[in-house]
């Protein structure tokens, strides 16, 4: 893998009050089990400036009709070597992931289009850590077969944390975020074929949410020579309600657990809404996963390891409060 780093120059602004969201492994590996709830829409208007300190006001970007689906992470299948992680909405499309050394990279994907591809150079999709003012770029490639021609695949991408400040969402109210942005060019070579693809994606991070809060895409395609056709869609963690119904957020969620340090079980005790439990080992893995549906949990401990947790209440997908356990 030919990869490149670069931190560029973080400035450094006194007096905002808006702080700064780093991403790290800990924090922004989703975990094999995790479903995050997305709100999704055909277009949006605008990607927002760059700089320090700014407020998103996506809730007033977004048309009026938007759609559902669930975002499913599970373990990866023996047919992807080195991968660790999959992620899919449920459709015919996924994508396989590996943690390395320089973050989150593709090692491979299956498609409608390419069947299953395994890339022979992966590539780093998000750079970890990540803080703002940094930047990285990668490049890759890969091979497949459709219809009984062979077609090669090379990926060049540039990435860069360009932003950071508060977002707004329909429903959800404003969270500290960095926001990411990738451009990624395909280009698919073949003896009778070159499709052309360049995707700008916009990403939005929280401080605990591996699952960016977040994305707007930007599709532009083209085959041989011919005119580029542009789309646009976003999906976003959040629901689609106006403005001004009561919104939640981290502020408004918090919980205590006892025993700690625990051993059989511990009690988690919510004040405010959440929808699931979860207990994350020190590497990031899922452990235990609970629903619930009242304002106490009991969760059993039973066959997990002594060691150090985190336990984390999830709302909509969304990560809004989370605590440190020890097991004993």
């Amino acid at each position: 893998m030919m990869y490149r780093y670069a931190s560029a120059f973080v400035l450094l602004i006194s007096g905002t009050s808006m702080a700064q969201v780093s991403l790290s492994v800990g924090n922004h590996v989703p975990v094999v089990g995790q479903t995050v709830a997305l709100r999704t829409a055909a277009t949006y208007t605008s990607n927002g400036p760059v700089g320090a300190g700014v407020t998103y006001n996506h809730w007033d970007l977004f048309p009026a009709s938007t759609g559902n689906r669930n975002f499913y992470y599970a373990a990866a299948t023996s047919t992807m070597p080195g991968a660790s992680l999959a992620s899919t909405d449920g459709g015919s499309d996924t994508t396989f992931w590996s943690l390395t050394s320089n973050g989150l990279t593709v090692v491979g994907l299956r498609g409608s289009l390419e069947g299953v591809l395994t890339y022979t150079d992966p590539v780093v999709e998000l750079k970890l850590p990540l803080s703002y003012g940094q930047s990285w770029t990668d490049v890759g490639t890969a091979s497949f077969t459709v219809s009984g021609i062979p077609v090669t695949r090379i990926i060049s991408l540039s990435g860069t944390a360009d932003a950071y400040g508060t977002l707004n969402l329909p429903g959800t109210a404003g969270q500290s975020v960095l926001r990411v942005k990738v451009r990624r060019q395909t280009n698919d070579n073949s003896a009778f074929l070159s499709l052309n693809r360049i995707s700008n994606i916009t990403y939005f991070y929280a401080a605990s949410n591996a699952h960016p809060m977040l994305k707007l895409v930007e599709d532009s395609i083209s085959s041989g020579t011919g005119a580029w056709n542009v789309t646009r869609a976003l999906e976003y963690i959040g629901e689609a309600t106006s403005v001004g119904l009561q919104d939640i957020g981290p502020d408004d969620v918090s919980f205590t657990a006892f025993p700690n340090p625990a051993s059989n079980h511990v009690n988690v005790q919510l004040d405010g809404p959440a929808d699931v439990i979860q207990l994350i080992d020190s590497k990031g893995s899922l452990v235990r996963s609970v629903s619930t549906t009242s304002d106490r949990v009991l969760l059993d401990l039973g066959g997990v390891r002594a060691g150090q947790y985190l336990l984390c209440a999830y709302l909509r997908g969304a990560a809004v409060e989370t605590r440190a356990l020890v097991v004993e």
